[in-house]
């Protein structure tokens, strides 16, 4: 996908509003941009939305899963100017205490307010808020959702900023993968898969467990935003080996390192490293589904700025990577081998020596076989 093609994806996809329940704006910018690039694509009753590229004769079903929702407060009550506010996702404590909000979805129109006060979980993350709506705004009603009022795309360089740019540029590097293989040669059979509820107990990806019956020995990968307080921004996507929840699946974690590790691109450079979240592949691992991770890392991740709460940044060269990445893993994958067993066999072949020599008569004076240096 040319570079001019998938910023404008990012942007339209980054204007979008979203909460837990509520992505219609998003999943209506993004099965448009499908559209546009003549890449099949359907919704599920739930509200996820499929897409797939299969070409070729592939051996094995890949998914590439993202979610389009983003953490948003939720109206519980209102009186007067003043507005109750419950969490839904991570939202971040530190530097939230007059923080600029917007409704962007009510039936009197965008409305906007500052907080002016909250309590927070033992994670430091807001529980509960209390608004205060400008001037002489119209009220928010019931069930409406706030965000941060930040500029929703900008570009510097080769920085992208936005409120919700992290989850903005996960959607729009699995389109772009989608477009390139479309556009390649290789055999595969890739499912992309966009989930609602991401923030609300994962309702849409435990959807997509129960009910989308894919091939047993599908390898699903999760590509999501990770914040940049250990992974540094700068062509470098992060191969993720598990999260707060525990290690994620050997099988496709190794395809997806086999894949990194064979990139022949000079430009390519890929991260290892670990969330201390508890991300989307749990719900998948928890189903019995082989299951690993690609972040791309982010400056302010959810909006968690280091003394009050900023717009998310992430860098092109960081997406461009991703992209290639997935592209690679998804082609590797089709083909149906298994990295798994190449590590252990590579295993094998460089201990043969050694376990030779463990192998020897025990050695009376010290215990240990003779040829071994102890």
């Amino acid at each position: 996908m040319k570079q001019s093609e998938l910023l404008e994806g990012i942007e339209k996809i980054a204007q979008t509003h979203s909460a837990p329940y509520q992505v219609l704006e998003a999943t209506t910018a993004l099965q448009s941009w499908l559209g546009a690039l003549n890449i099949q694509f359907e919704t599920d009753k739930y509200g996820n939305t499929f897409a797939r590229v299969r070409k070729g004769m592939p051996r094995r079903t890949v998914a590439l899963v993202t979610h389009l929702d983003s953490p948003a407060l939720r109206v519980k009550s209102i009186a007067d100017a003043n507005a109750e506010m419950v969490s839904e996702g991570p939202i971040p404590a530190t530097g939230f205490k007059s923080a600029k909000v917007v409704f962007p979805k009510t039936k009197a129109g965008s409305i906007k307010a500052t907080v002016t006060g909250s309590s927070s979980t033992k994670d430091d993350l807001v529980a509960e808020a209390a608004l205060k709506i400008a001037g002489k705004s119209e009220t928010p009603e019931v069930d409406d959702f706030a965000t941060f009022d930040f500029d929703a795309f900008s570009r510097e360089d080769k920085r992208l900023t936005g409120g919700r740019i992290g989850t903005a540029s996960t959607i729009a590097t699995i389109v772009a993968t989608l477009a390139d293989l479309a556009q390649g040669s290789g055999a595969v059979d890739v499912f992309a898969i966009f989930t609602r509820a991401r923030f609300a107990e994962n309702a849409g990806a435990v959807a997509v467990c129960v009910d989308f019956h894919q091939p047993r020995d599908t390898l699903m990968y999760v590509v999501d935003s990770q914040a940049d307080t250990t992974h540094t921004l700068g062509h470098r996507p992060i191969v993720l080996s598990g999260d707060a929840n525990g290690p994620f699946d050997p099988r496709a974690t190794a395809v997806l390192l086999g894949a990194a590790e064979g990139v022949e691109s000079k430009k390519f450079r890929f991260q290892r490293g670990a969330s201390p979240e508890s991300m989307l592949p749990g719900v998948f691992l928890a189903f019995g589904l082989s299951t690993g991770a690609i972040a791309i890392p982010t400056a302010n991740h959810r909006n968690a700025g280091s003394r009050s709460v900023a717009a998310e940044e992430v860098d092109i060269g960081d997406l461009n990577n991703a992209i290639t990445l997935c592209a690679d893993v998804a082609v590797r994958s089709s083909a149906g081998g298994d990295d798994l067993d190449h590590r252990r066999n590579h295993y094998i072949m460089r201990s043969s020596d050694g376990r030779d020599k463990l192998r020897e008569p025990i050695d009376p004076v010290t215990g240990y076989p003779s040829g071994a240096r102890c």
